[in-house]
């Protein structure tokens, strides 16, 4: 009989605190699509007929249409005759770039990444080209440079 009542008991006293304890909650939840979207004014740069071992400039304007922050990558490449160089030398030449200022960066052919660029900016992408020394090359060279946009 002191068992029966013991369990009873025991039983009463946990079901009653579970009781006790029992509640609800919310959870407020929010979501976002992050969207990357990037203009450029234009897709070729002609940077003319130039002389041995002349420099040139010209510029293209990038704008983040985008709803988040990214990172711009550049790479370039050799053409068929010049070899894409740190400095202008024979059949060596210079690609460099620089966003919206004046500290230029040399491309290489693998992925460089210069300043980050925020939602709703726009820049100027200024590339400089430093063509050879000394060619022996007589045609247009033709050479691409990539740009990758990596969302933050």
């Amino acid at each position: 009989m002191i068992k029966k009542f013991i369990a009873l008991l025991l039983l009463g006293l946990f079901g009653f605190s579970t009781f006790l304890f029992a509640g609800t909650g919310e959870i407020s939840n929010t979501a976002r699509v992050l969207i990357l979207s990037v203009n450029l004014s234009q897709d070729s740069i002609a940077f003319g007929d130039l002389e041995m071992g002349a420099t040139t400039t010209d510029s293209i304007v990038v704008s983040n249409l985008g709803n988040q922050s990214v990172d711009i990558m550049l790479s370039g490449q050799d053409t068929s005759d010049w070899t894409l160089s740190e400095t202008q030398g024979t059949e060596e030449y210079v690609n460099a770039y620089d966003l919206g200022g004046t500290d230029w960066k040399n491309l290489t052919t693998s992925y460089g990444t210069t300043t980050q660029m925020l939602s709703g900016a726009t820049s100027t992408l200024n590339f400089l080209l430093g063509v050879p020394t000394l060619t022996t090359a007589t045609g247009e060279q033709s050479w691409t440079n990539t740009l990758l946009f990596v969302a933050q």
